[in-house]
């Protein structure tokens, strides 16, 4: 079970294909991960930055952010598997 106590961070995405590919290799190999989708345009406590800023020359590929979490201990094997 991978807790915030003993999780390190693999990869940080903004591409769904990317973070897909990612898991297939995490799965293949037997890497226990977690993902964490984050959408840059939700609102927050302070606002949403679509209330701050407009969605006018907002690149919508860049608009959910993918993190990916592995165990501390399959951290490197996991670099490994990626080739990076």
């Amino acid at each position: 079970m991978i807790t915030i106590f003993n999780r390190k961070e693999l990869r940080i995405t903004y591409s769904y294909s990317e973070k897909n590919r990612m898991e297939d290799i995490l799965k293949k190999n037997h890497i226990e991960y977690i993902t964490k989708t984050m959408n840059r345009l939700t609102s927050s406590q302070i606002g949403s930055v679509r209330s701050r800023i407009g969605m006018i020359g907002q690149n919508n590929a860049l608009q959910n952010e993918y993190i990916i979490y592995v165990k501390r201990t399959d951290y490197e094997y996991a670099r490994h598997c990626l080739n990076f």
